[in-house]
């Protein structure tokens, strides 16, 4: 039973509903055929019985007449007539000691019965409650009526003789067969005939509608969820399909759109933008990011922070309404989507972009807080700018940044210019770490002179960059992409290790005189194990005096001025000379000069520019 219950578990509903509509099919038609059978047969026999008994019995009073009257052709008649009757086989006039009078058929007269029917017994015959009996195999029906003989001259009178009566009961049998067949049939198709009316109730309310669950639930495993279940009806099924679209409404709500903004997320922004360039719709892809957030964020804590981003996120879509639609990228960044039919010219377009950057500048009021927030913005067109989505958002990051690093708060659409600059930091970045394991990267010595005695007094070690893949690569542009990801630390050591050595050198080649000044970036100052590496590295080599000097520029310094001048009064103590650099460009004060350790001062050259 469990092994049947598996295997069931296994097959689909329709086809349980045909397994089951054909095993109660082949179940009721058993169960007709053998009560309908049985019930049909007892009363087929019932009515035969009593049938052939009235008849038997009418004929035995005429029979009984004749004989009383001497009339034997008369009764020999009445026997006659009584064997013509369907399936009456033979008719026996028999006397009290079993020997036949008068038969329908001539050869019996004469004959003992016994000899005839071997199997009759005497009791069968003239017990007068037995009226009828069945052979052996009931193909066969024997009648019994008692005659009373009275003036036949061979019989005494009032002897007591026998009517038998011989019925083939096995033809009726076999006719009424085809009859209960034909029924059977009948009963047969009108099973057929209901299971086909079922069949089309269960595809038309049941099985289509299921197919149609089905088919809608096969489209969500596949991420399509725009799609519903419609069904008819008020059962269960109708039922499902409702906390099926339930479910589905909660994962749109998960999959396409932010938990905390309410505007769709980054995945489903994508896949509506991708949707519109598949349309070959004109549009233009703005990515807006806020330009003090983190402040806000670390002052007021993540609740107000949380609160004020879906405030700025509501702003986004209330002034963008029907122009397009908004997603958040991530973070404190937006995206919008908006239709080339609402402007016609890049200024048209930049113009409308700075009416929602003026929107968002317009103050929060959050709890009891009001908050300033600005926004930058990097726009980028379809098709202009790219015929994918990928490429649309990398340029619009682009003028973004761009827009980041010229001034924020403004709005920009990416040129070639800002585009190819862009690309030509990208391909640096993405070989710079293979030019430094290449050693690509060298040292040249600068020299620093002297205007007081006329002398070179030290050099300058700068950092050069001969790319395989590039040639010559300007400092201004590898040393912020040193900067911004972080090799800046390895690359210092990696410089301070190769200036000591030059120094070392040098100092064995007899010019002793020489200081090497190092540019140090803050990453490098800021790191615990700065100034112990710094120290092993000098004490690693045996100089007679230390030649080693440290620039750091005034903006650097200034980020972290308390810090920045412990560092330095270490390294000072090392017998290492400090410098500052592009003096004036800064926030510095002069106060600063007292208390920072340093040896020399390097104006900028704006100052003598002039």
């Amino acid at each position: 039973m469990a092994d049947l219950i598996k295997y069931l578990l296994k097959l689909k509903i329709s086809h349980i509903f045909y397994l089951s509509l054909t095993v109660a099919a082949v179940i009721s038609l058993i169960i007709f055929s053998v009560s309908y059978s049985k019930i049909y047969f007892d009363k087929l026999e019932k009515n035969i019985i009593e049938d052939l008994r009235i008849k038997i019995s009418l004929a035995s009073e005429i029979i009984e007449k004749n004989i009383n009257q001497n009339e034997i052709s008369d009764v020999e008649a009445a026997i006659a007539y009584l064997s013509t009757q369907k399936n009456i086989e033979n008719v026996f006039l028999i006397n009290p000691k079993g020997k036949v009078i008068i038969a329908s058929k001539k050869k019996f007269t004469g004959e003992n019965i016994k000899e005839i029917y071997p199997f009759l017994r005497k009791n069968q015959i003239y017990r007068e409650n037995i009226k009828y009996f069945f052979n052996k195999d009931k193909s066969k029906i024997f009648f019994i009526e008692s005659i009373f003989l009275r003036k036949k001259g061979e019989i005494r009178p009032k002897e007591h003789g026998v009517l038998l009566v011989e019925y083939n009961f096995l033809n009726d049998k076999i006719s009424s067969l085809y009859f209960l067949l034909s029924n059977i049939l009948i009963f047969l198709g009108s099973i057929i005939i209901a299971g086909f009316i079922l069949n089309t109730v269960f595809k038309k309310y049941i099985s289509r509608r299921i197919e149609n669950v089905i088919n809608v639930l096969e489209k969500v495993s596949h991420g399509d969820l725009d799609t519903m279940v419609k069904v008819q009806g008020n059962d269960e099924i109708r039922l499902i399909s409702e906390h099926i679209n339930q479910m589905i409404k909660k994962l749109r709500n998960y999959i396409y759109y932010d938990y905390l903004t309410g505007v769709y997320n980054r995945y489903f922004f994508e896949k509506k933008v991708k949707a519109e360039i598949s349309n070959k719709n004109k549009f233009a892809l703005v990515i807006f990011d806020t330009d003090n957030f983190k402040e806000i964020n670390d002052l007021f804590g993540h609740i107000i922070g949380d609160k004020l981003l879906q405030n700025y996120a509501h702003r986004l879509k209330n002034f963008i309404g029907e122009k397009g639609f908004v997603g958040r990228f991530g973070g404190d960044e937006f995206l919008i989507y908006i239709d080339g039919k609402y402007f016609e010219s890049d200024s048209q377009l930049i113009k409308l972009v700075n009416q929602i950057i003026e929107y968002l500048d317009k103050p929060f009021f959050i709890e009891d807080y009001k908050l300033d927030i600005t926004s930058t913005a990097g726009i980028s067109k379809y098709p202009e700018h790219g015929k994918t989505y990928e490429d649309l958002l990398k340029i619009a990051d682009i003028s973004l940044f761009h827009g980041k690093k010229i001034g924020k708060n403004l709005a920009i659409l990416a040129d070639n210019d800002i585009i190819v600059k862009s690309l030509r930091k990208a391909q640096l970045t993405s070989f710079i770490k293979s030019g430094i394991e290449n050693k690509e990267f060298f040292l040249v010595y600068q020299p620093i002179f002297s205007i007081k005695n006329l002398k070179i007094v030290g050099v300058e070690a700068l950092l050069r960059w001969n790319s395989k893949k590039f040639g010559f690569i300007s400092p201004a542009e590898f040393i912020p992409i040193l900067e911004e990801t972080g090799l800046i630390k390895d690359v210092g050591k990696w410089i301070f290790k190769e200036v000591l050595q030059q120094a070392e050198i040098w100092e064995n080649q007899g010019i002793e005189d020489i200081k090497i000044n190092v540019n140090v970036d803050i990453q490098q100052i800021l790191e615990a194990n700065f100034t112990e590496f710094v120290k092993d590295e000098i004490l690693s080599k045996n100089f007679s005096k230390v030649k080693l000097g440290i620039e750091i520029t005034e903006s650097e310094a200034m980020q972290y001025p308390d810090l920045i001048i412990d560092k330095l009064k270490t390294l000072r103590e090392l017998g290492i000379k400090i410098s500052i650099d592009d003096f004036g460009t800064g926030n510095s004060s002069l106060s600063y000069l007292k208390i920072m350790s340093i040896d020399y001062l390097k104006i900028d050259k704006s100052f003598i520019d002039d």
